[in-house]
């Protein structure tokens, strides 16, 4: 979990950019020939539709061996302000892999889906 951190706070601060685009450049090149985070966009813009502020609430990170990866699965609190100056909360559920190329961590998936709150 220490290799992945630099990678967790760039992850982060992506979220905070609003845009979906941002996120995904972490994700490894080779990874996002498949599907390596274009869902991820898809809905992450869907969860801040309409904001055009995105703040940083709670962050939680738990990590997990899975096999050849490190499953990162977290939850992270958006404090959205839309057009309206009008704020809400919303939870996004995110689920990262990463993996050991050359010696470094590369994250090579992410996945998210808004937990609806």
């Amino acid at each position: 979990m220490v290799d992945v951190q630099p990678l967790l706070a760039q992850l982060l601060g992506a979220l905070q950019s609003g845009r979906g685009d941002q996120v995904i450049r972490l994700v490894d090149r080779s990874a996002r020939q498949g599907d390596g985070g274009a869902r991820f966009a898809d809905v992450y813009n869907r969860t801040i539709s309409g904001s055009r502020a995105v703040k940083l609430g709670q962050v939680q990170f738990a990590g997990r061996n899975g096999g050849d990866h490190l499953v990162v699965d977290g939850v992270v609190l958006l404090h959205l302000q839309d057009e309206g100056s009008q704020n809400s909360t919303k939870e996004l559920v995110v689920r990262a892999l990463f993996a050991s190329r050359g010696g470094q961590p590369v994250l090579t998936q992410l996945s998210a889906s808004d937990s609806g709150r």
